[in-house]
């Protein structure tokens, strides 16, 4: 059966639900509640039938043959998780926009997945993972869905059925459970969630309360801002609100959610994710958001989903032990095919050791600052247009620990390489920076920098550099000889490597590594 064989099928049996309402319209007839919701599962089931058989024939998702299996380790058996990518989607439409993809969009993706041995966890599943109390299957994910968008659930649900996938949606509280009726086409409505959740398909969690829709007023001339980050402002007292009035909001926002939410459907609601991706850093008026937000959520959830882009300074999956209260999620690009997707995560995924570079993946290496280009055998890493450095990592080595890394480096005269080990975040890491011909060894932790060592080195633009970390202990490298080292603190425990480059003039700074090895 070909994909519009299939799509016919489902054409038809709309038209005829079409049809039913139609007559029920004509005759006066009007559908109960519990018979408008019966009608709707039968349409979700045969269009579940249609994906089943869709998948089974093969028809979308880009992928078959070798991509289509499960990692599996040299004994045989399915691979252990070493991270968990967390997805996230907002709206399934006729059209795509920024935010939303297309059902036939939708399908591509997960078929993709599904082929490539993808299978989806569930919350408790996934916070066992991240707090190290147990594994997973390799090629594990979490599916959510942000805003408790009926499109979303209405157009995914039958996708999910024929793969055997499940998924969870976030939901503003104020619109879908404690005001429903205000807006009726939008957003779920109570019995949904109650009917999601009973399918086993759906978990039910929170995106706070949104009394005002996401937004507050931040002064009487009209101005707005993320509703959670900033202080709202007060018209007929004309003036913001104080901080304690503001934490109090905060704190309904968040407590009154997850209780409507459990009055609901006792037993759920315990994660959360920031709405806008904003957990304070995105405040217009209230420099202490981030605190006032963090100590809100950690007493009111377990955990709390945040988003990562391609072009930012944080590694893309999970590891467990990672911050519980900032999970790392990715906003699926509308436009990605099925195999844009796999190729993204295969990117991203844990990286074994030892390790070798090939430099054939440019979604392993993350950037959000200067250009990358690289090529079969290269990587060079150029300041931008309007700055004097650039920086880059390799995603995917959050969990890396005791290592060398070394590479062959070029370099433009005057640029200042450093090698970056145990990178963590995009303050905290540590560098051997070749400077001309000497050599510094140094810590930084959120930000803040420490020198541990210096040397002296040839100063050539073109030599192996290397750094190594063992425990405390770290040495500089060139061409295979340590030209300093020193010890650094004990809470950078573990992260993987980069490249950073420097020089005084605007866009001067390039590089290029070349043999990039890294062994344990």
């Amino acid at each position: 059966m070909t994909d519009a064989a299939l799509i016919r099928i489902k054409a038809l049996f709309t038209l005829g639900v079409a049809g039913v309402l139609m007559t029920l319209f004509t005759f006066g007839i009007v559908l109960r509640d519990q018979e408008v919701a019966l009608l709707g599962s039968a349409t979700r089931f045969v269009s579940a039938l249609g994906y089943s058989a869709q998948y089974a024939l093969g028809v979308g998702g880009g992928l078959a043959g070798a991509a289509s299996a499960p990692a599996v380790s040299a004994e045989g058996e399915q691979g252990v998780a070493r991270a968990l990518p967390v997805l996230v989607y907002h709206g399934i439409v006729a059209r795509s926009d920024r935010f939303s993809l297309t059902e036939a969009a939708f399908a591509e993706q997960l078929f993709a997945l599904k082929r490539a041995g993808y299978q989806t966890v569930t919350t408790e599943e996934a916070l066992a993972f991240l707090a190290g109390e147990r594994e997973l299957p390799d090629r594990s994910f979490l599916l959510t869905f942000d805003d408790g968008r009926r499109d979303s659930y209405e157009r995914a649900d039958p996708i999910l059925d024929a793969l055997g996938y499940t998924a969870v949606m976030f939901v503003a509280t104020d619109a879908s459970i404690d005001h429903p009726s205000d807006r009726t086409t939008y957003y779920l409505h109570p019995e949904e969630l109650a009917r999601m959740q009973g399918s086993g398909r759906w978990e039910i969690m929170s995106h706070a309360r949104q009394v005002g829709g996401g937004s507050v007023a931040l002064d009487g001339a009209g101005a707005t801002g993320n509703f959670l980050s900033n202080r709202m402002w007060l018209p007929a007292e004309d003036r913001l609100e104080t901080e304690a009035e503001y934490e109090a909001r905060v704190e309904d926002e968040l407590a009154g959610a997850r209780s409507a939410i459990e009055r609901l459907i006792p037993g759920t609601g315990f994660t959360f994710s920031y709405p806008f991706g904003d957990y304070g850093q995105q405040t217009e008026n209230e420099p202490g958001a981030e605190a006032v937000i963090r100590a809100a959520v950690e007493r009111s959830y377990d955990a709390a989903f945040k988003q990562v882009w391609q072009l930012d300074s944080e590694y893309t999956l999970n590891f467990p032990n990672d911050d519980r209260y900032a999970v790392r999620r990715i906003e699926v690009e509308t436009d990605w095919s099925g195999k844009e997707l796999v190729s993204f995560l295969a990117g991203a995924a844990a990286k074994p050791l030892p390790y070798e570079e090939t430099f054939d993946v440019r979604s392993a290496w993350k950037s959000n600052w200067g250009t990358i280009e690289m090529n079969d055998t290269m990587l060079t890493l150029r300041a931008g247009n309007t700055s004097t450095g650039a920086f880059t990592f390799l995603d995917g080595t959050r969990d890396w620990t005791d290592y060398t890394f070394t590479t062959n480096v070029q370099r433009a005269e005057g640029t200042a390489v450093s090698l970056v080990a145990r990178y963590a975040a995009e303050e905290t890491m540590v560098l051997c920076t070749f400077n001309g011909r000497s050599v510094r060894l140094e810590q930084r932790i959120d930000g803040s920098a420490t020198t541990v060592g210096q040397g002296t080195a040839s100063g050539v633009n073109e030599a192996t550099l290397g750094i190594r970390v063992s425990g405390a202990s770290v040495a500089c490298l060139e061409n295979g000889e340590v030209v300093t080292e020193g010890r650094i603190s004990g809470s950078l425990d573990r992260g993987g490597i980069g490249l950073r480059i420097w020089d005084e003039p605007i866009a001067s700074a390039t590089a290029s590594m070349t043999s990039l090895r890294v062994v344990p």
